[in-house]
């Protein structure tokens, strides 16, 4: 329920106020690498990603169309050697980071004959996408709401019609759309297979 408090809602007041840490789900449900699972806090939906011994969390809709971000394939790029963990939108397939919620991307420019040639990544050098603190401890899997500054995302994240495509398949479901958590090479979506 929703309350207008003069030209702001409850969850614009609440996204100026700090957050506390929330306990999201038992430790079991984050056990398996590649496992996440799909919550809401304060009607902010979020996904948490549990990749190795790293857990992310990050806003389940995407900043760019409201599609279901959260529900995406997990790949890692490599940036000047460091490897960088990202999730894919299903919808327009763009790639964000889970450590910063920058957009990455495989740019081009032209070499000296005029062709297009690849030029390695490039990110968006701004967070579009909301990330948020995140811990796993002994008694569960706990979030902090990260809400300072304001991010693309926040339009989307407490909409309800756009979290409805992350299908909640509930705790501990495994990572990707297809159920399968993979590292395909960029460009993926455009390759033609026969």
């Amino acid at each position: 329920k929703k309350f207008i408090m003069g030209d702001a809602t409850t969850n614009e007041v609440a996204s100026r106020l700090p957050s506390a840490w929330r306990l999201v789900a038992p430790p079991s449900a984050l056990a398996t690498d590649g496992t996440r699972i799909h919550t809401t806090i304060d009607d902010r939906h979020i996904t948490v990603v549990r990749l190795g011994k790293r857990t992310y969390a990050i806003d389940s809709v995407c900043y760019h169309a409201g599609g279901p971000l959260g529900a995406g394939d997990i790949e890692d790029i490599v940036v000047d050697g460091v490897s960088v963990p990202c999730v894919r939108c299903p919808w327009h397939h763009y790639l964000i980071s889970l450590v910063d919620g920058e957009k990455w991307y495989s740019s081009l420019e032209r070499d000296e004959t005029g062709k297009l040639v690849p030029a390695g990544w490039r990110s968006s050098q701004e967070s579009l996408q909301r990330v948020h603190d995140v811990e796993a401890r002994a008694d569960g899997i706990y979030v902090r709401l990260r809400l300072d500054g304001d991010v693309n995302s926040d339009k989307y994240a407490y909409r309800d019609d756009c979290a409805a495509g992350l299908g909640r398949r509930g705790a501990g479901s495994r990572a990707g759309a297809d159920g399968r958590r993979r590292r395909p090479p960029s460009g993926q979506a455009l390759q033609r297979r026969l």
